[in-house]
Order: structure tokens, then C-alpha cells, then sequence
């Protein structure tokens, strides 16, 4: 089946699928701004667990591209190999990362 097809275009179930793509963005946004946030407060107690992230460091724009590019390259090729539904439980991962961020932010 062809990415750009018709009777690919007519099976998606946008409402699912784009409420799993928007949700996505929205948890690493907040893995973002955690990350940036709990940064700042540990004030280099805290590490980043994404070996390449933690090689950017506290370069904060360069952190936000890497980690923002890495969340659209993620839903291309879903979309490409036609598995938009794992994003249910890569949505659960990032849940995850952004409670622990948080319970590092409010434990400090």
C-alpha cells in the first residue's frame, strides 16, 4: 500500500490518531520545559538520561531543536510504515518521563 494512496487516506482514523499525534507533541513539549526547568533549579544536579541530549548540555536551543525534531521524525515514519497506534504506548513512556522530571523538580 502507498503512503500517499487513497485507501490509505480512507482507513486512518483521524480523530484517534490525530488526538495520538497531539498528545505526543504536547508530552514532549512538557518533557521540554521540565527538562529546561529542572536544569536550571539542580543547577547541574540534575542529568539528562538521553546520552545525545546530555551532549548538548545547557544549550537551550539546541535542546529544544534536537529533542523537538526528534518528536516529528518519530510521527513521519509512524505514518509511513502506517503505525500512527504506537503512539499510544510511546505516549505512555513519555507520561512516565515527564512525572519522573517532575517528581525530580518537586523533590529538590
Amino acid at each position: 500500500m502507498e503512503f500517499s494512496g487513497r485507501k490509505y487516506l480512507e482507513n486512518i482514523n483521524w480523530k484517534k490518531d490525530l488526538t495520538g499525534i497531539a498528545l505526543w507533541i504536547s508530552l514532549n513539549l512538557a518533557d521540554l520545559i521540565v527538562t529546561i526547568i529542572t536544569m536550571d533549579v539542580m543547577d547541574g544536579g540534575f542529568i539528562e538520561g538521553n546520552p545525545i541530549a546530555a551532549l548538548i548540555g545547557k544549550n537551550i536551543a539546541g535542546l529544544a531543536i534536537y529533542k523537538l525534531t526528534l518528536v516529528f521524525i518519530a510521527i513521519f515514519l509512524l505514518s509511513r510504515v502506517h503505525k500512527l497506534k504506537l503512539l499510544l504506548w510511546l505516549n505512555l513512556v513519555m507520561a512516565a518521563v515527564v512525572g519522573w522530571n517532575l517528581a525530580l523538580l518537586f523533590a529538590s
